[in-house]
């Protein structure tokens, strides 16, 4: 783990399941990944913008890996637009998740990750508060975990504090 800090940061459970792990991928292995995020991100079948149910643009637009998600399912063509071919889920993404199960959620030995969903916010993007309840109905019923990579890229910007949501 890379330590940006004078005293380790220990990894912390936020919630039943959600186990924060800070300074896990080193600075170098932070932009390597950047970097082949923004590989996999150009044409085609790459980034995109997403719209919901009412015709309405997120203002994040999004990559996917293995599977294509647009709001409430998913479908190994993009449907929502160009119907190409999603692009295929990259094993070094599998090796990542199986590295941040052994040190969070060991327990899922068996665990073969399929799917990628890549969030890209630019100065503009928004994202209120939310659940991704079709996520957690899926992972209830077949217990399969969902793991988040998230990078600060010094453009983020709060308006309020995350606060906790009860089921």
């Amino acid at each position: 783990m890379h330590q940006t800090s004078l005293f380790p940061r220990a990894k912390q459970q936020l919630a039943p399941g959600a186990i924060h792990v800070p300074d896990w991928l080193n600075l170098e292995r932070q932009q390597q990944l950047l970097d082949q995020c923004r590989e996999w991100a150009k044409p085609p079948a790459g980034l995109y913008t997403p719209k919901m149910p009412d015709g309405k643009s997120l203002s994040v637009r999004v990559l996917c890996l293995g599977w294509h998600w647009y709001p409430y399912r998913y479908s190994k063509t993009r449907d929502d637009s160009d119907r190409l071919p999603c692009k295929a889920f990259p094993p070094q993404l599998a090796d990542l998740a199986h590295r941040a199960l052994q040190i969070t959620l060991p327990k899922y030995k068996q665990f073969e990750p399929d799917v990628a969903i890549v969030n890209w916010y630019d100065s503009n993007a928004k994202l209120g508060i939310h659940q991704d309840r079709s996520e957690s109905a899926l992972v209830r019923n077949i217990g399969s975990p969902i793991i988040s990579i998230c990078f600060d890229l010094g453009i983020t910007k709060t308006k309020a504090l995350p606060i906790k949501i009860s089921n």
